[in-house]
């Protein structure tokens, strides 16, 4: 349907005055912040939300995440007009948000697109979430070849563009005269997805402080690439890599459990599911990740120390990973703050030549999180905690240390 008409039909049916107190109310208490996510928003939502932004300057914050589903009627008759209308208010001059969420709201490249004109002019978005979309898809098309009436002409080839969605953000980072923080994790970015990153990231125009890539599977070429391009960035404060093979763990409660059976929604039993994928993973997938770790650490250990919050968990480490983020802890010019490490397949010897040599020497970590790792045994956990425990630097300072399911032997608790 055109826009006109589509609105008139929603009119009709109903649908806009079911949303008429918000507007009221968005009138009568002006909000900083307007949550609706977990509600059906679609399309109508997001229209009454553009219209509570033109009118009160003072929201700051939208959220919408898991409100939007392409398979609701009024989606398939829309060309995503509640999104334009959104996206129009969002770049004009009185518009102050600062946060947007659409996480889990089925965007495809289309909307990656309409997203990316707007975050590359707006001097106000500083904040994005588009986690558990599909914005790294490909796009097949055929090209339009002039009709033969030979029949010896060869069957037109389908073209593949790789990731113009994510090709259009990443265009978007770059202009963008205010962008902060992007939330990309969980979106099928692969090899050449990681590809299109690693030439943002590695750009001085990248003013990126945090970016999250959770739950992506990114490929050797593609987790290498983004890694050596690290190398050159110096303002990325927040790196987020977890399950860097594309495996979304249900144990990890900040990558959505909106894909996890209800069955798995108990923390225990999230935690015991990770666990189990974890040590499951097939071969070539924990080749992979090792090689991508491998990478990452040596960029972390050898070329890039402003990084402050790193989550590395539920990777493959092998013995070159341990020792290499082990190092990185303890160079010193380490700026980690917060580092996890939860599942990646830590040992007692990479322990002790790695991470422990290096935290004895750290002087600027708060948070530690080393749960489940069960080729840790108790002399592991020990050699960890007497290093912190020696550590003058670090005493009183260290705010959260998680080591759920490694064994605590008397030694390791007194440590």
């Amino acid at each position: 349907l055109s826009e006109q008409r589509f609105w008139s039909l929603m009119s009709e049916r109903g649908m806009i005055s079911q949303w008429e107190d918000v507007l009221v109310l968005c009138k009568s208490a002006p909000p900083r912040r307007l949550d609706l996510s977990n509600l059906p928003v679609g399309e109508v939502g997001l229209w009454i939300a553009a219209c509570a932004v033109a009118e009160n300057p003072s929201i700051t914050a939208l959220d919408f995440s898991n409100g939007i589903h392409s398979d609701r009627w009024s989606a398939r008759l829309s060309n995503a007009y509640g999104l334009k209308s959104l996206l129009r208010v969002l770049v004009e001059p009185t518009s102050c948000v600062r946060s947007l969420n659409l996480s889990g709201c089925s965007l495809r490249w289309q909307d990656a697109v309409l997203l990316s004109q707007v975050i590359g002019v707006s001097e106000t978005l500083a904040h994005v979430n588009l986690a558990n979309n599909f914005l790294g898809e490909h796009v097949e098309h055929v090209p339009n070849v002039p009709a033969s009436d030979s029949d010896d002409e060869p069957p037109t080839q389908c073209v593949i563009q790789a990731c113009p969605g994510l090709a259009a953000l990443c265009q978007a980072v770059i202009d963008s005269p205010g962008l902060v923080s992007l939330d990309l994790s969980s979106n099928g970015i692969d090899d050449r997805g990681a590809e299109i990153l690693a030439t943002c990231v590695r750009l001085r125009a990248c003013t990126l402080q945090s970016l999250r890539l959770g739950g992506n599977p990114l490929g050797e070429v593609g987790g290498v690439l983004l890694a050596e391009a690290l190398r050159e960035n110096e303002v990325l404060d927040v790196l987020d890599l977890r399950s860097a093979n594309g495996n979304t763990r249900a144990g990890d409660d900040r990558i959505s459990i909106m894909h996890s059976p209800a069955s798995l929604r108990s923390s225990a039993e999230r935690e015991q599911a990770a666990m189990q994928q974890r040590f499951e993973c097939k071969e070539d997938e924990e080749h992979e990740s090792t090689t991508v770790m491998r990478a990452m650490t040596q960029t972390l250990a050898l070329y890039n120390h402003s990084v402050r919050d790193v989550d590395l968990s539920w990777n493959a480490f092998d013995a070159d990973c341990q020792a290499l983020i082990g190092r990185a802890l303890g160079h010193e010019q380490c700026n980690i703050r917060r580092i996890r490490l939860r599942g990646v397949g830590l040992t007692d010897d990479g322990i002790t030549r790695g991470l422990a040599a290096g935290l004895a020497k750290n002087t600027s970590l708060r948070v530690l999180d080393v749960s489940i790792n069960p080729g840790v045994s108790g002399a592991g956990t020990t050699a960890l905690l007497r290093s912190l425990a020696s550590n003058d630097t670090l005493a009183g300072r260290v705010r959260e240390l998680f080591v759920k399911d490694l064994p605590m032997p008397d030694d390791a608790c007194r440590a």
